[in-house]
């Protein structure tokens, strides 16, 4: 049974080349507030292309190439819980490793959480405070030469660290 699943699944990613996901739910809490999550997601099965008609095939999912990679599996996911005029939101942002521009060297996936905290109790007025890649995670080492950043690829990931996020809205009209 279990060979006969691997085979399906195979014959399945083979027919497509790839699975975009998208998940909302909203559960309700009574007296403790309000939960919502979220996730939006890309795996990636097959990713071939030719540079000329009756060229090489090449096969890029999970390598660079061509001047990026194309990443097999990547998404943004979020926690959100609400009570009164409080609000908390989770987020999360990943990325699968890949083989760099110069192999054998492989891309460690990147993964960073946000944390926001917000309170909406006056009319018209949000507070905000929060917490961008809490665990102060660097991005990947990577010997990319497409960008003039060195060391990592600042298309994919973020170089600041943690970072604090103080925000104030107020709506006049």
């Amino acid at each position: 049974m279990t060979g006969d699943w691997r085979r399906s699944w195979r014959a399945a990613a083979a027919a497509w080349p790839g699975v975009d996901v998208s998940f909302a739910g909203r559960f309700p809490t009574g007296d403790y507030g309000r939960m919502t999550l979220t996730l939006d997601g890309t795996y990636v099965t097959k990713y071939d292309y030719q540079r000329e008609e009756g060229g090489q095939y090449i096969h890029n999912v999970g390598v660079y190439q061509d001047a990026a990679p194309i990443f097999r599996w990547q998404h943004n996911a979020a926690a959100n819980w609400g009570l009164g005029a409080w609000n908390v939101v989770v987020a999360n942002l990943y990325r699968s490793g890949y083989v760099d521009q110069t192999p054998p060297h492989t891309v460690a996936s990147y993964s960073i959480f946000d944390l926001t905290v917000g309170w909406s109790g006056v009319k018209n007025l949000v507070l905000q405070v929060g917490v961008h890649n809490i665990f102060d995670t660097d991005p990947p080492k990577s010997n990319q030469t497409t960008t003039f950043q060195r060391g990592y690829d600042p298309r994919f990931t973020d170089p600041r660290g943690r970072t604090w996020l103080f925000r104030g809205s107020y709506k006049f009209l």
